[in-house]
């Protein structure tokens, strides 16, 4: 896929913590369909997959203010894992 994107930025899990979903563990791989109606194995996924089909371009996740802390970690967590960028937002 060509892209003229030069940096893709995430902005993802607000929306699922503020809600109370279920956040699930942390997983890399062998995700099912059931693992991905998880907050922290959806995100993996997300991940994974951006960089399979987008591998050239820099991969940025921004990380909200006052999501639950086992969802900020987490994201931090892959982000680490996948070697993309992030952005910790403050008050």
């Amino acid at each position: 896929m060509d892209s003229d994107a030069d940096i893709i930025v995430v902005f993802g899990g607000t929306n699922d913590s503020w809600s109370g979903n279920a956040v699930g563990e942390l997983m890399f791989s062998d995700w099912t369909a059931e693992d991905l109606r998880l907050i922290l194995p959806g995100v993996s996924f997300f991940a994974q997959k951006l960089l399979s089909v987008m591998p050239k371009e820099k991969i940025h996740f921004i990380i909200n203010t006052q999501l639950r802390p086992e969802v900020a970690d987490g994201i931090l967590a892959i982000c680490q894992h996948y070697e993309v960028g992030y952005t910790v937002l403050s008050d």
